[in-house]
């Protein structure tokens, strides 16, 4: 039962704890094979030879063609699963993946099980296919330019970012940060690839009414806002977002991420929304960057930037590679240096 005064206990509306752990383990999985799709990428060539060993000939491999090989044998359950493999479909680097693992399994069993000797060349052969076949597709998808262009946004989302924090501790002495996760009960977006630009139609809409709610008094002072949109492979779309506050009027970061969450929930979405509160779990945080936050922190300034508005300026893949050019990633106009209020501070303003 929460303690905190004003806050409810934890109701079935937020997000299912159980669910934010496959959700993570879904995300590593997914990031694992992003990133085994840009080792190939980068190491273009034969990943497998055949060599001599104590007994005869054996299988060589380099140590991206192992770990390619703990991947794909990782990703055996996950080919045979077709309903739970199509979550991950919607990211071009995973797909390439998953399709190069069952054609690399059905290959391999049909070899396995020949009645006839086959030569250790056919499973090297077999290996290296899969890595053409990768290679291959990530040239014929033009994913190099997705990958550049996500680079791309990430830098100036960055840079913009650090601007805005920096001019927010400018006008006030103190910040009241409070970040949550905005999400759709389980399943609400997912396999919907037909009208996922709708969908995204539909997202930023409840985002703009939540923030029309904010500035009309749901919570007052709100003095700046970093919001971005992402598609999650269990979650489907979801927000991930930043709230600063007037650390004069408010002391009670938890307070108000329930009752924005609540919010959420009951009105913007009519019961079909979720949330999940970062400020009411700052113990897990290794790098704390939220809650009330004093212009002459140094340190909690830093985290905030570099930890916790650093993972919201990422670009998300499923997204960028469905709906190029749609502006998923909303945060308020920097403030003047006529609005800064008080006298000077002898901090420097800027902390990158």
């Amino acid at each position: 039962m929460d303690t905190h005064e004003g806050v409810e206990p934890e109701l079935s509306y937020l997000i299912d704890p159980h669910l934010m752990v496959s959700e993570k383990a879904a995300a590593t999985l997914t990031k694992e094979m992003e990133l085994m799709v840009f080792e190939l990428v980068k190491l273009r060539g034969a990943h497998f030879t055949l060599g001599a060993g104590s007994s005869g000939s054996k299988i060589c491999c380099t140590d991206v063609g192992r770990d390619l090989m703990r991947l794909v044998h990782k990703l055996e359950s996950l080919c045979l699963d077709y309903d739970t493999s199509l979550h991950y479909e919607p990211n071009p680097f995973c797909n390439l993946i998953l399709s190069g693992a069952r054609d690399y399994f059905s290959l391999y069993r049909t070899l396995s099980s020949s009645q006839f000797p086959v030569a250790l060349e056919e499973f090297a052969r077999l290996g290296n296919d899969l890595v053409t076949g990768i290679v291959e597709g990530y040239d014929e998808l033009f994913l190099g330019d997705l990958r550049k262009k996500m680079q791309k946004v990430a830098t100036q989302r960055r840079q913009g970012t650090i601007s805005y924090i920096n001019a927010q501790f400018n006008k006030y002495s103190k910040l009241l940060v409070v970040r949550l996760d905005l999400a759709y009960r389980k399943g609400y977006f997912l396999n919907r690839s037909d009208v996922f630009g709708d969908d995204l139609s539909k997202v930023k809409r409840d985002w703009q009414d939540l923030y029309i709610a904010l500035n009309d008094g749901l919570v007052p002072e709100l003095s700046g806002h970093i919001v971005t949109i992402e598609y999650g492979v269990l979650t489907g779309f979801h927000l991930h977002v930043l709230l600063m506050f007037n650390g004069s009027m408010h002391s009670s970061d938890i307070v108000i991420a329930g009752i924005i969450g609540r919010h959420w929930v009951k009105k913007t979405t009519a019961g079909k929304g979720r949330y999940y509160s970062c400020n009411r779990y700052p113990k897990k945080y290794k790098h704390l960057g939220i809650g009330m936050i004093q212009y002459h922190d140094r340190q909690l300034r830093f985290n905030l930037i570099w930890h916790v508005a650093k993972y919201l300026v990422k670009a998300d893949t499923v997204i960028t590679s469905r709906c190029p050019g749609e502006r998923t990633f909303f945060k308020g106009w920097t403030p003047s240096c006529e609005e800064n209020r008080g006298r000077p501070r002898s901090l420097s303003a800027s902390l990158t």
